[in-house]
């Protein structure tokens, strides 16, 4: 069945909220902060103090409140408020009303009273059994996705022929807006399915109009207005850590017709000792959208969900400290440059916001290895290396600084000229202009390998100073980055969901008039470059942060450990990059051959040499596909073999 899904809103449970008073102040400083974009941040900080008696210390990602994250780290704006029953709620909404939205409940001492009907969704005991579930930590408590017309009755009968212990209430709920909400458990705690988790849950809303609040909920416009600049935010996909992966797939199968749509093999996705496996599990959308809808359409539903096949990294630590439940909530942007710069801009005049995940550099290139195709010696390449260095051009020795320009390269290759043989001069002088472009190219080569030059070197070098992952599938294009943490308790090495933004670039095909033909939704997929990546990347930040913890407590044993898991994640990222690359290359020849073959098929001509042309070509893709995948797995034994052999 093809069942019309949208996404709805993310419900999140805080342990404290303050008042609607103070969040309205935020909203107003966050509209000035908006007209300084020109200004110097010092300056905007001096003005924040004078005009608005607002004063931060220094960013801490922990202990952050979500609330003020969002108002002053992402300019979104309060849209909706409900208070009652113990608790105390703000909707929260970017600058388009119809895309993503977040609801944040907690905790407060108000003495408000409401009316019975909303208990089922505001209530301070629906936050306290959320607690007791994730051992008294905040998160992400709620999924909500908007149904058809009578289709919450449908997953009703479903869930209670299926799944009746995950229902919470014995009937679909009606409310006086016309609104109907179900509202069941989202995972078992046991793989024979005889015990429900009840802290995360799904809400399955049926109503007239997309936009419509929950019942309650007081919509407002804010006073300070949205950012003019502000960017419209939509959800892309929701992931989750589970103890029983397979039988939350089976759950979702049997309920909401979802199906597999890529299984990231175990033992791929390794660092070190650590090991996971993830399927991403989504609805079948058979209809094609225009290219321009793509951002904001909200019909094609992703849930990858990860599971850790080893007691050590940070899934496993997630599903030790907080149970299971939301790991981290991507959401489309439309210039994701323009939003990492601003977001980036706006944490340091605030000191709230969010801080993006650091990606080592290797991950873009680096200028460790001779020109291919040229005749340059190795040795006749290191001395240019150090002119280089000598002259200010290298952050590393293998990393060149991002502003560096093409008139110092060519100063440097000439230096390094005068200082070599007569023959490697002239080695050097035949291929001038190639080995310009490679060092010029080298911060990120890697991209460029993968790309080419269907960006400009601005853009490429926007995505390294931004920390921004680059996949491909088939033509299209995703981008991500990844938050730190957020909703993060104080204690040194907690675990704790994240938030992803995506930009997706469709590859638009054309008819030969000019006119745009239409794509899918969720264009560009999920690619396995960067979600090795992002683990490994994860991996290392928590190493980063060990580090600063053992230097701190003066544990000599525990820096020394540190320092080891550091090295090894680098090198294996480094030695695994080149892989993922080929991997990448594999991958995007089995979509185009299959598209050909498919074309092919559908055209009705009885072409058996293309066919079989096509076919041996897509056999041979299939085959290195393999051969890739079991490279990276050996690279990840390996590495984890030198974590055990040498750790204390």
């Amino acid at each position: 069945m093809c069942t019309s899904f949208q996404y709805g809103h993310v419900h999140a449970y805080v342990h404290n909220i303050q008042s609607f008073e103070h969040y309205f102040h935020l909203e107003k400083i966050s509209q000035f902060v908006e007209t300084q974009e020109a200004e110097p941040i010092s300056e905007v900080q001096e003005k924040c103090n004078v005009h608005f008696s607002y004063v931060s210390d220094s960013y801490q990602p922990e202990g952050q409140d979500l609330v003020e994250q969002f108002i002053l780290g992402l300019g979104w704006r309060i849209i909706g408020t409900w208070e009652g029953n113990g608790v105390r709620t703000v909707v929260l909404s970017s600058n388009d009303k119809n895309g993503a939205k977040f609801i944040i409940t907690g905790k407060t001492n108000s003495n408000v009273l409401s009316h019975r009907e909303l208990s089922p969704i505001f209530h301070e005991n629906l936050l306290q059994s959320f607690f007791d579930e994730h051992n008294g930590r905040e998160g992400f408590a709620v999924l909500s996705l908007q149904v058809p017309t009578g289709y919450c009755d449908v997953l009703f009968e479903r869930y209670n022929a299926h799944h009746k212990l995950l229902l919470q209430h014995d009937k679909v709920q009606e409310f006086s807006n016309g609104m109907k909400v179900l509202q069941v458990y989202g995972f078992y705690k046991d793989d024979r399915n005889t015990i429900p988790d009840r802290g995360t849950s799904y809400r399955f809303i049926e109503s007239d109009d997309h936009c419509k609040p929950l019942p309650g909920i007081v919509l407002r416009e804010p006073i300070a207005g949205f950012p003019g600049k502000g960017a419209p935010v939509y959800s892309d996909h929701w992931a989750s850590n589970v103890f029983f992966r397979d039988a939350f797939l089976n759950v979702l199968q049997e309920t909401l017709d979802f199906i597999p749509k890529i299984n990231f093999n175990a033992g791929i996705v390794s660092a070190g000792e650590a090991t996971i496996e993830s399927v991403v599990i989504g609805n079948t959308i058979e209809k094609h959208i225009s290219p321009f809808e793509a951002l904001e359409d909200q019909s094609q539903i992703y849930f990858p969900t990860t599971t850790a096949l080893s007691e050590a990294g940070h899934v496993y630590d997630f599903l030790k400290q907080y149970g299971q439940g939301v790991q981290h909530l991507a959401n489309r942007v439309p210039d994701i440059v323009k939003f990492v710069t601003k977001a980036n801009r706006l944490r340091t005049i605030t000191n709230k916001g969010f801080r993006f995940v650091s990606i080592p550099r290797s991950y873009y290139g680096t200028l460790a290895t001779v020109p291919k195709d040229t005749c340059i010696s190795t040795s006749a390449f290191s001395v240019i290396q150090d002119v280089l260095q000598n002259t200010g051009c290298l952050l590393t020795p293998h990393d060149l600084l991002l502003d560096v320009s093409e008139v110092q390269i060519r100063n440097a290759i000439k230096i390094s000229m005068q200082k070599l043989p007569r023959d490697e001069y002239f080695d050097i002088s035949s291929k001038f202009e190639t080995l310009v472009q490679h060092i010029l190219r080298s911060p990120y080569s890697n991209l460029f390998g993968v790309l080419g030059d269907r960006i400009s070197r601005k853009k490429y070098l926007e995505i390294v100073r931004c920390n921004i992952l680059v996949d491909i599938q088939g033509e299209d294009i995703l981008y991500q980055i990844f938050t730190v943490p957020v909703l993060l308790p104080v204690e040194p090495g907690s675990e704790a969901p994240f938030l992803e933004f995506i930009e997706r670039v469709c590859y638009v095909e054309k008819t030969s008039e000019g006119d745009c033909l239409p794509v899918r939704p969720g264009c560009g997929g999920f690619g396995i470059r960067n979600f090795l990546t992002l683990f490994l990347s994860v991996e290392l930040n928590n190493a980063l942060s060990l580090k600063r913890l053992a230097e701190q407590e003066r544990n000599v044993v525990l820096e020394r450990n540190a320092n080891l898991r550091i090295r090894s994640l680098c090198d294996q990222l480094n030695e695994a990059n080149p892989v993922m690359s080929s991997l990448g290359d594999a991958l995007r020849d089995i979509a185009k051959l299959t598209k050909q073959i498919e074309e092919l098929n559908d055209s009705g001509f009885e072409e058996n040499y293309k066919h079989e042309k096509l076919q041996k070509e897509l056999d041979n893709a299939i085959v290195m596909k393999g051969n890739y995948q079991r490279i990276l797995k050996d690279i990840a034994d390996r590495y984890k073999q030198i974590v055990e052999r040498t750790s204390v």
